[in-house]
Parts: C-alpha cells; structure tokens; sequence
C-alpha cells in the first residue's frame, strides 16, 4: 500500500508540473500575440498622416451640412406645397361663400321688386 500512496502523489506532482508549465507556456504564447498586435497597432498609428484625416473629416462634415441643408429645403418646400393647398381650399370656400352671397343678393332684390310691383 505504501507502494500505491507514493505512486498517487508521485503522478499528482506531475501532473501540477506540467499544468504549471503549460500555463507558463499559454501566457507566453499568448503575450507575444498581444505585444505583436500592439506593435502593429503602434505601426499604424506612426503611418496615419494627420493631414489626411483632417481632410477627410472635414469633407465628411461638409457632406452633412449639405445633406442637413438639402433636408431643411425638402421640408420646407412640403411645408409650403401643405400651405398652398390649404390656400387654394380657402380660396374655394371663399368663392362659394361670395357665389352664395350675391345668389342671396340677387334673390333678396327681386323678392323686393316683386314686393314692390304687387
């Protein structure tokens, strides 16, 4: 039984060897990774020319001032085609009313023609 005992913790210790050494070795990996990706971030970031990207972010904003204005227009021009239409339904109501008025009128004046003939 002693023989099983020491068999067990031998095996135990080994396998905490070797799970301590591939950890030891995934970290290593995995840093080299991360110092190679930011080497290539660092690489990048020498190259951008901040001449270009001022240019480009003000043609950008260009862009959507002209848009924003184009929009304004758009929404101006239906709140105005709204108006006109409106306008145009007055305008009609209006003549009906005076058509009516003057009908009025003119039956008024011969109602009184009559009454005045009789």
């Amino acid at each position: 039984m002693d023989n099983n005992i020491i068999f067990s913790i031998l095996l135990i210790l080994i396998g905490i060897f070797l799970g301590i050494i591939t950890l030891v070795i995934i970290n290593y990996i995995k840093g080299n990774s991360a110092s190679k990706k930011a080497e290539k971030l660092l690489e990048k970031a020498k190259n951008i020319d901040a001449k270009e990207v001022k240019e480009n972010i003000e043609a950008k904003i260009f862009e959507i001032k002209t848009e924003l204005e184009d929009l304004d227009k758009e929404k101006v021009k239906k709140i105005a085609e709204k108006k006109v239409e409106q306008l145009k339904k007055k305008k009609i109501f209006a003549y009906i009313v005076s058509g009516i008025g003057l009908i009025s009128g003119i039956i008024t004046i011969i109602t009184a023609a009559i009454s005045l003939s009789s």
